[in-house]
């Protein structure tokens, strides 16, 4: 039986410095790269998607690709590190992965209860576990399959993340090259791939939505208009955030589609991305022990701030103490709503719509993603306050940070004139990538702390 990892706070980590253990992870690093066979199979697997990126024939542009193509094997070095003895497993983990091998075995989506009794999962949407039950039925086993997924769409999403951002920052490869290292390394998406958990999925479809609206919003594509279709109800039966997803793509398709068929596109992408999310909640009400989560107004401010914390993590990771990073972080927000206030006196709201208009479409599309993501997350908070799986952490944010990047990779381009603050701006994120990679390499260097051991009995009797 497959080993699992043992976590649940994944690894510990060390505040007041950089430490011995972060040290060590990476001169472990660097010994480990030449020689292990897995990290000769990742580099040679990945050359191909640098010859993506930089298009055919274009010698120069290969050369550019080079470090978003360093940092992405870097990152996946660094998942089969932090991997290797076997995913983390979380108590959601049991649902996903049972469920996966119950319809392999043929028996449906459901999972083994602690009387035998077997019982349809109806919490937790399907596409992740078909997506495993495919890879078992080819031969995986359920943990292994989960594992072989999350190194693919760590790579898959990596490099269409780093076309993203070549498109929004203007064909820009030290702001595309930046942009990935801070998803490749950062602390708030690197652990999400070292669980056998459903994110890594709904990332890649929210990556693949950003990319397919811009397409179809720049070439007025309909396969691109398809796509982007077809990824968002995908992404409304890998997690119910997915919604989210859905009405930033009809909305901004109402807003900056072709005036003569913008109703209609709206129309066409909000029909197609709701049929699998409508066929998921039929199936789920017709289940006699689908039980409803009550409604409910009590709001956990707890859970708020800890999503400030969170953030503010993006920007002043570890090793720099809480106290320090949290009040810096309001001091940031302080100066973004005076920037944002003195555009709204010096141009009203038509100057700061301007502004907004200015983005590349992609990052207008992430702006918008962020707002809707995020006020639906608050929306929850606040009427299943009573729920622990509502709470705004790490996990639950993955989906802003990557999205702010790309409104970042584009603002950066659109708002900053002056060229001695853009390269304040770049020596500031080249600062937080070295403390994330700091970060990063100790934790997959680390040893996983087991947490509670019901996850391990619930897969346990499904014979996992």
């Amino acid at each position: 039986m497959l080993k699992l990892s043992m976590e649940s706070s994944l690894f510990k980590r060390n505040v007041s410095g950089l430490g011995e253990a972060r040290l060590q992870g990476l001169a472990l690093l660097v010994a480990w790269l030449p020689a292990s066979s897995e990290a000769r199979t990742v580099l040679r697997s990945s050359m191909g998607a640098v010859a993506v990126l930089a298009g055919p024939g274009r010698r120069g542009s290969v050369v550019n690709a080079l470090p978003v193509f360093a940092v992405v094997a870097v990152g996946v070095v660094l998942l089969l590190v932090g991997t290797r003895a076997g995913l983390a497993i979380k108590p959601d983990t049991a649902a996903y992965v049972g469920g996966a091998h119950s319809l392999a075995e043929g028996t449906g989506y459901s999972i083994l209860g602690a009387s035998g009794e077997r019982n349809p999962v109806v919490n937790w949407p399907p596409l992740y576990p078909l997506v495993l039950a495919g890879l078992e039925l080819g031969g995986l086993h359920a943990m292994d399959a989960a594992r072989f997924l999350n190194a693919f769409l760590f790579i898959a999403t990596a490099f269409l993340f780093a076309w993203l951002l070549l498109r929004t920052s203007s064909g820009s490869w030290v702001v595309a090259s930046l942009g990935t290292a801070a998803f490749v390394l950062g602390p708030t998406l690197v652990p999400r791939y070292q669980f056998a958990l459903s994110e890594p999925l709904f990332l890649f479809l929210v990556v693949v939505t950003f990319v397919a609206l811009d397409q179809f919003l720049q070439g007025g594509s309909r396969v691109a208009l398809l796509g982007a279709a077809v990824a968002t109800g995908m992404s409304c039966v890998t997690r119910e955030s997915g919604i989210a997803l859905l009405a930033t793509g009809v909305a901004m398709l109402f807003l900056l589609g072709p005036r003569s068929s913008r109703l209609r596109d709206a129309a066409i992408f909000g029909a197609i991305a709701l049929v699998p999310w409508i066929a998921w909640h039929a199936y789920v009400l017709s289940q006699p022990r689908y039980y409803a989560n009550s409604l409910s107004e009590h709001f956990d401010f707890q859970r708020l701030q800890n999503g400030y914390g969170v953030i503010a993590q993006w920007l002043f990771p570890e090793p720099i103490p809480s106290w320090v990073r949290l009040p810096l972080f309001g001091l940031v927000l302080l100066a973004i709503g005076f920037a944002a206030a003195r555009t709204l006196h010096r141009g009203g709201a038509s100057g700061f719509l301007d502004a907004l208009r200015a983005l590349h479409p992609a990052a207008q599309i992430a702006l918008a993603f962020i707002v809707i993501y995020g006020a639906l997350l608050c929306l929850t908070m606040w009427f299943l306050g009573s729920s622990a799986a509502t709470r705004a952490d790490a996990r639950q944010l993955s989906p802003i940070f990557v999205a702010s990047i790309v409104v970042a990779s584009s603002a950066l381009r659109v708002w900053i004139r002056s060229e001695r603050v853009g390269r304040a701006i770049a020596l500031c994120a080249c600062a937080i990538l070295v403390l994330y990679a700091i970060d990063t390499t100790s934790d997959a260097f680390g040893g996983p702390i087991r947490a509670d051991y019901l996850p391990y009995s619930v897969l346990a009797r499904q014979g996992l």
